[in-house]
Order: structure tokens, then sequence, then C-alpha cells
């Protein structure tokens, strides 16, 4: 038999023990991943299919399994307790799916990220109004037609210079540092996209090829609509719309586990095959459990998803707004508060008690008495005496440099009101707009699984409304402290010259206004206004506390007669010089703490909202499907398995081939290839049929000799790759390829109720049996083409494979999983050609 039938593409010495899951090969590109185990802790690597390392990531919690995401750009990797997404460019972790226990131990078990088959566009004329599936007058709608705000940059760590210059190979990567709040990571969303928020890029250079009128390329949308699925222990299937908007959870079984998942093509159907696990035992249904979620097939999950995300997005911002706007105003550790400097001013005076004693002094009522009769005391000529070396950027011990301080507060202060007006006032309006169209869904009965609670919108339409006001109220109560400040500054630099005369400078003149001063000496220079807004409870005021009728007394035709009045004699709408204002110190009027609860309230809303496609979810579980009776008397195995769906006029076909190894080595070893055809149209309990192979090949002399199945898994529709090892002294270990299709497989149609209790793991026991009584006939193990390994002579073997057109590789890990060998099974190698080693010791 020929031993080189396949090319090797690589023979790789690898620097530490690998682990090799069945899904590593990457269906689109010549990749491969592989579990790397440092200590308790395990990391990932990703390799080309020449053995070159790409990135490396660093060692974490234990992996369980990975998936490719449908546009290849993305790799699922779950833990314990979340999953992963990693990005395939560079390893950095892209985003963080966490799930939720329902109560008690839980762990993932498995991970599967199924597409969407795209509908056939059948129409020659072309689609030129592209809306993106928006309705025309809905919140999007609306949102798109806004101006973009200016976003803000985000605390993202800057890259290093090992991660510039690092050579190809050794770059690690990394999760971001990013200090997002909780509120914001558990807030259910689809990925980041800034223009449906409508908020520009807080780097101009993502939109300079837009702005230069250049056209860019068309997103691949291969995620569009695809549904990330991982299972736990519990039986709960935990879906995810394109691999980030949580979709709830479905419960398949309360004791039971899933083992394979299939995603009918047209439909958002789930096949799942439930099984028992423990330590020990498995046990394995051959029928379906089929999950059905009809939400999905509507456009309600994809428009709440949506709404979800902008609202999640502008949500951020507006809470990274506030962060600055109180940042510049009570300052940080790197950052000077500007709301210090006059307190640090006025104890600066204070200070001068020490030369001057005076007893009860009040030094708002010396300045104010200076500001008014020019007579300063002692103790206050003296500091603004001393204030005047602060005139040329230097500051003495006791006093604060005047251009520091007029610089420090107007920037702070030029900050709030733009802030205010520009960025969070329209943020909340935006947000305000969005969660009226959700509270109009609420109405409706198709957003009834949504589980909306008209109260609770309410309360967040309250709090938005607020938010509105305060930043309003903020940037005109900013205005006019940087008036009085400005004033104030003028007033103190005039009296600093006056202090201090000078022949060669003309005397100061008055360019300030007096009652402007003495207002910012009684609000602005010790406390400030602005404090308000950053300090006390919850603001709960209403628009009446502000003096404003909000017409909730009133009819329209009231409202309709007061205004006719008003047209009729405009005499009423003369301008009144002496209006009483209404005082409204009291109202608290935090803005920051109503942020925190506006944002909670929605990602409550939004949260409770995502799980309504798996509270959609109708499962229903056949007559047969799992009998809690039968119970597996045999080890755990690796039963391999290749499941194809067809849709027959809206009826569902599935036809499922497993492989089975040998369970023993005592005796004639045996490998079971099994068909499970059933569906609709079929027999209730399905059609199973086997054919028994024989773990033998014959050689040139007529001779058979034995070999040892240690890894299979199916490459395509026609065949299955097998990792065996000949059975002797130095027998080596091949690589072959296996056709099931043309086999002669044989009907278990006898015994009918045994048949339709079997188990996965119970058929190579009944076949066995079966053919030890004659029942069932044997044939040997029809291997296509084979290579012999290089790496792999001994110990236990992993093989992971890719089937698909163009990439038709397998990769085995082997020798103690420090060797990687990467078979190309389409290639021949020539003959007599050698494969080089590459070795990655050195990495």
């Amino acid at each position: 038999m020929q031993t080189n039938a396949f090319a090797s593409l690589s023979l790789a010495h690898l620097s530490s023990p690998c682990r090799l899951l069945a899904s590593a090969c990457c269906p689109d590109k010549d990749l491969v991943l592989l579990v790397t185990q440092v200590g308790l802790s395990e990391g990932l690597n990703l390799y080309k299919n020449n053995g070159i390392k790409v990135w490396e990531v660093d060692p974490s919690d234990n992996i369980i399994d990975v998936a490719w995401s449908p546009d290849g750009r993305s790799i699922a990797v779950t833990h314990a307790h979340y999953l992963k997404i990693h990005s395939l460019q560079d390893g950095r972790v892209e985003g963080i799916l966490s799930i939720r226990p329902s109560g008690g131990p839980m762990s993932i078990s498995s991970v599967w990220w199924h597409s969407q088959e795209k509908p056939v566009r059948n129409s020659s004329i072309p689609d030129i109004f592209q809306r993106d599936d928006i309705v025309t007058g809905s919140a999007r709608s609306l949102l798109q037609a806004l101006p973009l705000l200016d976003n803000i940059q985000d605390d993202t760590p800057k890259a290093s210079a090992i991660d510039l210059f690092a050579f190809q190979g050794s770059q690690t990567g990394v999760g971001s540092q990013t200090d997002i709040p909780k509120v914001i990571k558990a807030w259910p969303t689809l990925k980041l996209d800034l223009m449906s928020a409508s908020m520009g890029s807080a780097n101009p250079v993502l939109h300079a090829d837009s702005a230069g009128g250049e056209v860019a390329d068309d997103a691949d949308d291969a995620n569009v609509n695809s549904i990330l699925v991982a299972v736990d222990g519990t039986g709960r299937m935990h879906c995810f719309l394109d691999g980030s908007y949580p979709l709830g959870a479905a419960n398949v079984g309360g004791s039971l586990s899933i083992s394979s998942l299939y995603k009918h093509p047209k439909r958002p159907t789930f096949y799942a095959y439930p099984c028992q696990t423990s330590p020990l035992l498995t046990s394995t249904a051959l029928e379906a459990v089929t999950i059905d979620v009809p939400l999905l097939q509507q456009r309600q999950v994809r428009d709440m998803a949506k709404l979800s995300s902008i609202v999640r997005q502008l949500s951020w911002y507006i809470m990274r707004i506030v962060k600055e706007m109180y940042v510049s105003w009570f300052g940080s550790d790197t950052v000077q508060a500007a709301r210090d400097m006059g307190p640090k001013w006025i104890q600066g005076l204070k200070a001068r008690r020490q030369v001057f004693v005076v007893s009860d002094y009040d030094p708002i009522l010396d300045i104010t008495t200076l500001l008014l009769t020019g007579r300063a005391s002692d103790q206050l000529a003296d500091y603004l005496g001393s204030n005047g070396e602060s005139m040329s950027e230097r500051a003495s011990c006791a006093a604060i440099g005047l251009h520091r301080w007029e610089g420090t507060v107007v920037e702070s202060l030029m900050m709030l009101r733009d802030f205010s007006e520009k960025r969070l006032a329209p943020a909340c309006q935006r947000i305000h707009l969005v969660l009226e169209e959700v509270q109009g869904w609420s109405k409706l009965p198709e957003y009834a699984l949504f589980e909306l609670q008209s109260d609770d919108l309410a309360t967040c339409i309250e709090h938005c409304n607020r938010a509105i006001i305060l930043a309003a109220w903020l940037a005109a109560a900013a205005r006019r402290e940087f008036t009085r400040f400005r004033e104030f500054m003028s007033w103190l630099r005039f009296e600093i010259l006056s202090a201090n005369p000078n022949n060669d400078v003309l005397s100061p003149v008055i360019r300030h206004d007096i009652l402007e001063v003495n207002k910012y000496f009684m609000s602005g220079l010790v406390v400030s206004p602005i404090d308000k807004w950053f300090m006390g409870p919850v603001p709960h005021f209403s628009p009446r506390d502000l003096g404003i009728n909000n017409g909730s007394d009133s009819s329209l035709s009231d409202v309709l007669k007061r205004t006719q009045d008003l047209l009729d004699n405009t005499k009423q709408m003369a301008w009144r010089p002496n209006v009483k204002q209404r005082n409204l110190n009291h109202i608290d009027r935090n803005i920051v703490s109503l942020i925190q609860e506006l944002v909670s309230q929605c990602q409550r809303v939004f949260l409770r909202a995502a799980g309504a496609t798996g509270r959609s979810a109708r499962i229903t579980v056949g007559a047969k499907a799992f009998d809690e009776r039968v119970v597996n008397t045999r080890a755990n195995l690796k039963i391999r398995e290749r499941t194809s769906i067809e849709d027959n006029n809206g009826n569902a076909h599935l036809l499922q081939y497993l492989v089975i190894p040998s369970l023993s080595a005592e005796g004639p070893t045996f490998l079971c290839l099994a068909r499970v055809e059933y569906g609709s149209e079929k027999a209730p309990d399905g059609v199973v049929e086997v054919c028994l192979l024989e773990c033998c090949i014959e050689n040139e002399d007529g001779s058979k000799e034995e070999l040892e199945v240690l890894e299979a898994e199916f490459f395509d529709d026609e065949y299955v790759v097998i990792v065996y090892r000949l059975r002797g002294e130095d027998g080596g270990t091949f690589i072959a390829t296996v056709g099931y299709n043309d086999l002669g497989y044989q009907g278990l149609l006898c015994d009918g109720e045994y048949v339709r209790m079997h188990l996965r793991e119970n058929l190579m026991d009944d076949v066995v049996s079966r053919w030890r009584t004659g029942q069932m006939e044997s044939v040997r193990i029809p291997i296509k083409r084979c290579r012999r390994l290089a790496g792999c002579q001994a110990g236990e073997v992993a093989l992971a494979v890719n089937g698909r057109k163009g990439r038709r590789v397998a990769c085995v890990i082997g020798g103690n999983r420090m060797m990687m060998e990467v078979i190309d099974l389409e290639g021949e190698d020539a003959e007599g050609e050698e494969n080089a080693e590459i070795s990655m010791a050195d990495e």
C-alpha cells in the first residue's frame, strides 16, 4: 500500500504541550488553533498550516471549546462561565459574553456558531434605496437624519513599542483594559455601530476616506443574523444574535446535557441530541430534540436589538461625558480642580492672620469692603501685594498664579457649557426618542414576549426629561458663572496693580462691573452653585416645581382659547420688568446620580426584553428521544457524527452518520459506521442502519495485519479521516481516508422495541453481538489513501480536519502533545521528497 499518498505541509516541534480541539481548523483560511497548557492555565496559539505561529494569547482560565465566526474574522472561545470573542487578526479580546447561572453549579460544555442562509434576490431591478431595513419615520430613521454627535476618546491603552516592533509570530494578544462599568458590560448589544447611534468616531482618520468622496468597500455581512449558541451542563441553550446580542436561554432538559446541535439552514429551528453525562459514563440519544424559535423569524428581535445597542452606546457616551465634566470641575489625581482655586485663594488670605492678628476675621467682608470703598485692610493689602508676583505665571507660597487660576476655571466652565449644550442634552434627546418608540411597542401585542413594562419605560423617560432640563440649566449656570468670574478676575487685577504701583505702567482703569463682582463674592468664589449638579441625591423634580405648566390640568380647548386671547391682545405679551423669580435652591440637581439611575433603568428594561427569544422557544421531545431507564454500561467513547438537514416542502429531513471506534483492545477490533435517517415523512422512530468494519488491512502477500484506530473525524460528504497505528513492534502511525457513502449498510429492523431504545454508546455492543451470532456481516476497512506520519509514533494523538473545498487539510497532534503535523489531503507527495521540519522551541 502506498504510504505517501498525501503531501505534508509542515512538521512543527511545539514549545509547550498543546491540545487540539475538533474545531481547531479555520474553515476558510489556512490556519489552525491550538490550546497551550501552562501550569493550571491555558492559552491560545494560532498557527499557519506551514507551521509558523501567527499570535498567542496569554494563559487564563481553562478553555473548553472554540467556534469560528461565519465571516472568518473572529473566534468564540468558551471558558467555564463565559465566552470570549477574539479577533483573528491579532488575538485581542473583542468582547466577553457572560452566562448567567439559573441556580446551582453551571459550566459551559460546547459552542457552535451557525450562519444564516441569505435569501436569493431574483429581481433584476437593483435596490437603489438601501435603507438597511429601517422603517421610514421610526426612531432609527430620525436618528440618521440628525447631525452626528462629537465623540470622545476612550481610555484604551496605547500600543507599546513592543507591540509595534515585535517580530512576526511573537505578538501576544491581550484584552482591552478600558474601565467599563458593569451596567454597560451587562447591556445586551450588537456590534458597535456609531453611525446608527448618530455619533461620530473619536478618531477622525476613520472617516477620512468617506470625507474625501471615496466609496468604502461593501462590508462582510456573513455574521448578520448568525446565531452563536453555547450550551451548559444543565441542558440550557444560550443564544447570541450576531455573536454578541443575548437572546435568552432555552432549557432542553433539567437533567440532560447536549452533545451536538444543528440548525435548519432556512428556518430558526435547532436539533439537539441530549445526553446524560457522568465522570465515567455517557448516554446519548439517537433521536434529536427539536427546538423551534419562531420569534427569530420576525423582525421584532433585530429591531429591539438595534434600539438596545443604540441606547447602550448613547448611555455609555453620556456617562463618559458626565465623568469628564465632573473631573474638570472637581479634579482628579492628574487634573487640577477648578472649584478649589477660589477657596485656596481665600484660605491664603485667612493665613495672613498669623502676621496681622485679627479676631473674627471674615475674608469675604474684607474684599467686599475693598470693592465698595477702595480701601483695603492691612492683611488684604499685603496679600494683594504678594499676588503681584503671580502676574508672571509664578505663584507665591500663599497665593495662586492668576494666569493659571483664570485658565483652569475658564477652561472648566467652557467645557461644562459646551458639553452640556452640544453633547449631553442632544444625547439624552436621542435616548428619549428611542424610549418613546419602545414605549409605543409596549402597547402592541406583537411585543408581549418582550415584557416591556410601561411604568418602567415611563420612569426612564421622566429621568431623560430631567437630564435634558438639567443639562440646559447647567449650561446657563456655567455662562452666568463664567461672566461673573471674568468680572472678578478683572477686578482682582485692578486691585493688584493698584496695590503694586509702577511708574512705568499707567494707572489701571476700572473695567469691571461691581455688581457682578459682588455676586461672585457671595456665590461662586467659595461655594459655587455649579456644585449642586455633582452633589446630592437623585433629582425627582417635576416641571411644575420649576414653574412650568405641563398642561396636565388643561384641555386642548382651554389651551387654544388662551392662545387666541394672547393673539387678540398683544399687550399681554409685552415685557414685564418686575417679574418675581422663583426660588429653586431647594431642588436637587445632581446630574451624575440622575444619569446613573437613567442608565440602570434602561439597562434593566432592555435586558429583560433581550430574553424574549429564549422564552418563545418551543421544545419538542420525541417519544423515544431519551429513555432514562436505559443505563449505559460502557466507558465514554469518542463518537464522531455528521448530520445533514434538508428541507422537503417545509418538512425537515435529517440524515446523520456516526463513527464509533472499538470498545476493547481484546480480540478483533471494529469500527462501526451508523446511519440514522428520520423526518416527518419517515417512521416516528426513524431508520437505523449500520456497517461493521474490521480494523485490519491486507498486505501485498495476502496476509492480514491488524490496526488500532486512534482517532476518526468526518471529512466531507464522502470520506472519514482516521489515524491508525499498526499493531506490533514499530508498526508506525498513519493517516488515511475511508469512504462511508458506498458501504453496505444493514438496517436494524428486528426487535423493534429494543432498537427504539438504543443509545449511541450501545450500538457497537449490539452490532458486535449480532455479528457473533451471524445476524450481521462485516467488511474490511476500505482505506482509500494513506500516509505515514512522522511525529506521532507513540502515545495518544488528536485530530482536526477541514473538508471545505480548497482547504482540505488535516492536523494531527502527537508526541506527548509536542508535535504538530499538517497534511494536505488533496495534494500528493512527490516520490522521494522529504518534508522540512520547523522548530518552534525557540519561539
